[in-house]
């Protein structure tokens, strides 16, 4: 929920830029030293890999789609 951000529970970065990751101009927002965050987002998104591998070795059937 949007409303329910507050800087207590987000921090306070002190360095945030933006670079190119690609030839195709495409950029990637950077936060850095943020000394009072309290959310992990690099643990959540390993978490959230680990676990569609674990998903993919479980149940090997693949579903494709498109438009």
């Amino acid at each position: 929920m949007i409303g329910g951000l507050q800087e207590e529970k987000l921090g306070s970065p002190r360095i945030i830029k933006e670079i190119n990751v690609c030839a195709k101009n495409q950029k990637l927002i950077v936060i850095e030293d943020c000394p009072k965050k309290k959310a992990d987002e690099a643990k959540r998104c390993l978490h959230d890999a680990l676990c569609v591998v674990r998903n993919m070795l479980e149940n090997q059937k693949i579903v494709f789609s498109g438009w």
